[in-house]
């Protein structure tokens, strides 16, 4: 009777111990930019986005242009298994797949919203950064909130400044409003009619 009395409750300490390793087994495992590549790839939403080109890495770095150290918010998910927010930049530090809590560049992702992430800077500082939004680096100082994004070099995506379209009308390092690009392009349709 002793040995019986002592089996059962050692095998209900074993069951018990085996159900909560399985439990544990079944948690999601933490989600990496690489997990979500095909949205930033393929999104129709993407303003900037252009064909596949055929550069190559070689040429683009032998172009000579320096990256500003920049990221950019490029969309927001929420879905059963939390709330995303993904990231793209000048380097693969700066392209994430971020939850809440998560950082980067130094800032904490405070919330998360369909329209805009909430970042925390080390001192405390709110920034509200809306899709499309972006971030850059003042020669090593603070990061400046900018109002669009550039495509990204380094996803092959072409831009003015890469030669796909005329160069007067490429962006030079400084960021133009949407108003002065309009102009631009209503003065060159205008000089291509008065041809």
């Amino acid at each position: 009777m002793t040995r019986t009395s002592l089996t059962v409750p050692l095998l209900l300490l074993l069951g018990a111990l085996l159900a909560m390793e399985a439990q544990e087994a079944n948690l999601p495992s933490r989600r990496d930019y690489s997990a979500f590549r095909i949205i930033a790839e393929r999104n129709i939403f993407n303003p900037n986005r252009s064909g596949r080109s055929g550069r190559s890495a070689a040429r683009a770095a032998s172009e000579g242009r320096v990256a500003t150290p920049s990221f950019a918010l490029v969309g927001t998910m929420c879905y059963e298994q939390g709330r995303f927010a993904f990231f793209d930049g000048s380097s693969s530090d700066y392209r994430k797949a971020l939850e809440p809590a998560d950082s980067i560049a130094g800032y904490k992702i405070a919330a998360i919203t369909p329209g805009h992430v909430k970042l925390e800077s080390t001192n405390g500082q709110p920034v509200e950064l809306a899709v499309g939004m972006q971030m850059k680096k003042q020669d090593e100082g603070d990061w400046l909130l900018v109002a669009g994004t550039e495509p990204s070099k380094n996803l092959g995506h072409s831009s003015a400044s890469a030669g796909s379209l005329d160069p007067s009308l490429a962006a030079d390092d400084k960021t133009e409003t949407a108003d002065e690009v309009l102009k631009k392009l209503m003065q060159k349709r205008e000089q291509e009619l008065n041809k």
